[in-house]
C-alpha cells in the first residue's frame, strides 16, 4: 500500500467454519486481521480492498501466493492508482416495493462520470440478474437523479470509475413490512414511549442495549445509513411544517414565543402604568385628606369666630341706639 513495504496474509484453518467453503465475509475478517493501511470489504459476496489513502498518491497491489488464492477469489494483481475525484453516490426518496432488494452497482467501462461516451453502470439483484442500465456518461450532469426502483432515485457526483479495477458497491432497499404502523401504535418496534409531550421520552430498551437500533440500511455490518438518515430528517423539509425544517420550525417558534412574550411584557407594563395613573386621579377626586379637611375645618370655625363676633357687635349697637 502506497509504496510501504509488503504485507503478507495467511489463511488459516482457524480462521474459517469450514476452509474448503469459506465466506467471503469470513476472508475479509482474516485479511483486517493481517494488514493495516487497507480494509478488506464485502460487496455482492465478493472481496474488495480498498486503501485507507485517497488521491492519485494512493496505490495497492496484490501478489499471489502459493496455490494462487488471488485467481481463486478473483482479485487483480494489477497496481492500482486512486483518483484525485472520488465518486460520490446519493440515494434519495421512500422505497414502495414490497420485498427487499439487494442491488449491486458494476461499471461497464472505466472513465469519467458525465465526459466518457457510452459510460454506464449495471445494476445487478441479489440473483444475479441484470435489472437496469444508468446512463452516466456523456451527457449526464453530475448530480442529476436517475430512476432506480419504485420510489427510489440515486445520483452520481463527478469524478473516476474503472471496471478493471473492480470497483462496485452494493446496497439494499428494505421495504416496509409495517404499511399501517401497527406496530409503532402498539408500542413495537419504534423509539419512543409516552403518548404526549409530557410523556414521551426514548425506549428503555434502546437505551440499555443501542445494538436494537437498525442502523444499516443494506443489512450488513458497519452499515450506519439509517441513523445518517434520521438525522438529515432535523433540517429537512417538511409538508407539515409548511415547507420549513424542523430545524428551521423550532428556531422560528422560539424567535416567535420569544417576542410575543417580550410584547406581552410591555403590555403589561403600560396597562399597570395607566392603571395606577387612574386609581391615583379617582383618589384625588374622591378620597379624603385628614391633614386638609382639618384644615378646611380651621379656616371655617375662624370664620364662624368672626362672624359671631361681627353679630355681637352689632347687636351691642342696636341696643345702645335703642336705650337713647
Amino acid at each position: 500500500m502506497d509504496g510501504t513495504g509488503p504485507q503478507t496474509v495467511t489463511f488459516a484453518t482457524g480462521q474459517f467454519a469450514n476452509m474448503s467453503a469459506a465466506s467471503a465475509t469470513e476472508v475479509a475478517a482474516a485479511i483486517n486481521s493481517q494488514i493495516t493501511g487497507a480494509t478488506a470489504e464485502v460487496s455482492d459476496g465478493r472481496v474488495v480492498i480498498r486503501s485507507s489513502s485517497s488521491g492519485t498518491s494512493s496505490t495497492l497491489q496484490l501478489a499471489d501466493g502459493a496455490g494462487g488464492p488471488l485467481a481463486t477469489m478473483g482479485l487483480s494483481t494489477a497496481l492500482e492508482t486512486g483518483a484525485d475525484i472520488g465518486v460520490s453516490v446519493t440515494m434519495t426518496g421512500s422505497y414502495e416495493g414490497t420485498e427487499d432488494l439487494d442491488l449491486t452497482f458494476i461499471p461497464s467501462a472505466t472513465g469519467t462520470i458525465g465526459v466518457s461516451t457510452d459510460l454506464q453502470i449495471s445494476v445487478i439483484d441479489g440473483q444475479g440478474n441484470l435489472v437496469g442500465m444508468l446512463d452516466v456518461g456523456d451527457g449526464y450532469a453530475p448530480g442529476s437523479e436517475l430512476t432506480l426502483a419504485d420510489g427510489v432515485t440515486i445520483s452520481f457526483g463527478p469524478g473516476e470509475l474503472s471496471a478493471a479495477s473492480g470497483d462496485r458497491f452494493s446496497t439494499r432497499l428494505v421495504a416496509d413490512s409495517d404499511t399501517s404502523d401497527i406496530l409503532v401504535a402498539t408500542g413495537l418496534g419504534g423509539f419512543f414511549t409516552g403518548s404526549d409531550a409530557a410523556s414521551m421520552s426514548v425506549d428503555g430498551a434502546i437505551l440499555e442495549d443501542s445494538d436494537l437500533l437498525a442502523a444499516a440500511r443494506d443489512g450488513n455490518p458497519g452499515n450506519n445509513q439509517n441513523l445518517l438518515l434520521l438525522a438529515n430528517v432535523w433540517e429537512s423539509d417538511a409538508d407539515g411544517l409548511d415547507g420549513d425544517s424542523p430545524d428551521a420550525f423550532y428556531r422560528l417558534l422560539i424567535t416567535e414565543l420569544g417576542a410575543d412574550s417580550a410584547r406581552a411584557e410591555q403590555t403589561l407594563e403600560t396597562q399597570m402604568l395607566v392603571l395606577h395613573s387612574l386609581e391615583a386621579r379617582r383618589e384625588e377626586i374622591s378620597g379624603v385628606n385628614i391633614d386638609e379637611e382639618l384644615l378646611q375645618m380651621e379656616r371655617f370655625q375662624q370664620m364662624y369666630a368672626v362672624a359671631a363676633r361681627f353679630l355681637q357687635t352689632v347687636q351691642e349697637v342696636n341696643d345702645i341706639l335703642i336705650n337713647l
